[in-house]
């Protein structure tokens, strides 16, 4: 229990917030990403810089292990509030935003870009 100055006491239960273990990509999921190539590659490889691509390219071949972004805040975070970052987006813009886990591909059996989530217009 919290006291607060006009004796509003607060229960704070630890099973309402997801443990920090429950949070970020299982190890199907990490693996799934190394197969193709998601937002966050994207930004890697539109960033131009030689040393970031080479290491993306090591990564994707599974010559090298990807950074361990669990205790990165701003990814942690980001993980944490998925759900309700979600649930925002589509009550802010009307859109309903659904996890599709589909990878993109043409003919070229090179790996393919994953796409995560998409949005589509609904009524609220």
């Amino acid at each position: 229990m919290h006291q607060y100055s006009h004796d509003l006491q607060l229960e704070i239960k630890e099973a309402d917030w997801p443990s920090l273990d429950q949070v970020g990509l299982s190890s199907e999921l990490l693996e799934l990403r190394r197969e193709g190539v998601g937002g966050s590659d994207a930004n890697i490889i539109l960033s131009g810089d030689p040393d970031r691509i080479h290491k993306l390219w090591r990564e994707k071949r599974g010559q090298a292990d990807p950074e361990d972004l669990s205790s990165i805040l701003p990814v942690m975070l980001g993980s944490w509030t998925e759900a309700f970052n979600r649930q925002w987006y589509e009550q802010k813009f009307g859109l309903k935003v659904t996890r599709l886990s589909k990878v993109a591909s043409g003919a070229d059996p090179t790996p393919a870009c994953q796409i995560g989530y998409a949005s589509q217009k609904i009524s609220l």
